[in-house]
């Protein structure tokens, strides 16, 4: 596959690579798909503090509608470019694209959900 992806972390709004770096493999070829930053320990724990530190000095703690905000928008990323999360689930996990739809359709339902619990 010559177009490669790179998965990294974002941890208090920088990317990271932090962690053993791996291939995600096609199931169906055997070839390459792309990379992937396996985190660790303390990645992890960088990842719960900085969520934390903006949890409690940003505006997230007491602005609701700020918080549904953001879900939203996720949401609405997810969707414009839901054939491309179809596909490359399919890939990675050697899905039927049908299966992989189905799958991707709840992630923006799920955070919408979310938004409105906020």
């Amino acid at each position: 596959m010559a177009n490669l992806r790179e998965a990294k972390h974002w941890i208090g709004g920088e990317w990271s690579t932090a962690g053993t770096q791996r291939e995600s493999i096609d199931p169906a070829t055997g070839g390459v798909i792309g990379h992937y930053a396996d985190g660790n320990a303390e990645s992890a724990q960088a990842a719960i503090d900085a969520a934390q530190t903006a949890f409690e000095t940003g505006q997230w703690r007491n602005d609701p509608f700020m918080r549904a905000t953001a879900l939203c928008r996720l949401a609405d990323a997810y969707e414009a470019r839901i054939g491309e999360i179809v596909e490359t689930l399919a890939t990675e996990n050697g899905k039927m694209k049908y299966e992989a739809g189905f799958e991707a359709h709840f992630i923006a339902r799920a955070l919408r959900f979310a938004a409105s619990s906020a």
